[in-house]
């Protein structure tokens, strides 16, 4: 496992590299273990290297992310629930694990506020959701879901024209599609309304521990990574905030 981390020529590979090679290393061998041809399960000693927590350089603004959700207007028959689904990301940054468990009874339209049931780590929080997204919401709830409604669509908030909860990989479909038309990357996940929120938030002076409890991190460290800010604000409160370039502008 060692000599299968480095190149043939004995160079080492990059840690993306090592983790996909022994991914499909240790994956062969616990089918072996599954089977009997193996006796030891020695993976349970072996851990895959960690790869660092990358975010997007370029994180997108309320503007930019405006014209991705216009994209759900541009015609079918879905569109409304397809606005709102893109309204609820925008206005909470919910994992999209947790968007497709929601309950049509986890929107409080009275405070304001989304019931998170069973995120990761099986906690649950309760976040604030902007007036627009329950705009979408309660207009999706009243124009176009009892179309779709079967008795397999249960109290599942997001459904399928065929009466199914939305599952995580039609949404995933869903806006990437909109990512790519809107023209605003060339791709994109779930994820950019998640890096978003956070990134936006924060720049915008909200307190860390409250973006905390909204991703719904456990740890603060998980939310750390959103503090990064361009080169630009740096060298911006870098000039405005440090003697020495307060010292430079004086002379």
């Amino acid at each position: 496992m060692y000599h299968y981390r480095k190149a043939q020529g004995g160079t080492p590979l990059s840690l993306s590299t090592q983790v996909q090679r022994l991914i499909a290393v240790t994956t062969f061998l616990k089918r072996l273990y599954y089977f009997n041809v193996i006796k030891s399960n020695f993976l349970e000693y072996f851990k895959l290297p960690r790869l660092p927590r990358r975010l997007p350089m370029d994180v997108p603004d309320g503007d930019e992310l405006e014209v991705v959700m216009t994209q759900a207007l541009t015609g079918g028959q879905l569109m409304i629930r397809n606005r709102a689904l893109l309204e609820v990301y925008n206005a909470t940054g919910i994992r999209r694990c947790e968007l497709t468990e929601l309950d049509i009874g986890d929107i409080d339209f009275k405070y304001r506020l989304l019931n998170i049931r069973k995120g990761k780590g099986d906690h649950d929080r309760r976040v604030p959701i902007a007036p627009r997204a329950l705009d979408w919401v309660s207009r999706y709830l009243k124009e176009l879901r009892p179309k779709h409604s079967t008795f397999e669509s249960s109290n599942a908030l997001f459904i399928s024209r065929n009466g199914k909860r939305l599952n995580k990989n039609k949404v995933t479909e869903l806006v990437g599609k909109y990512i790519r038309r809107s023209g605003v990357r060339d791709k994109g996940s779930c994820h950019i309304f998640r890096h978003a929120t956070a990134t936006n938030m924060l720049r915008g002076g909200a307190n860390i521990r409250h973006v905390q409890e909204m991703l719904g991190h456990q740890h603060i460290t998980s939310t750390q990574i959103y503090t990064h800010v361009t080169v630009d604000e740096l060298s911006e409160t870098y000039m405005k905030t440090h003697p020495a370039a307060k010292n430079i502008e004086d002379e």
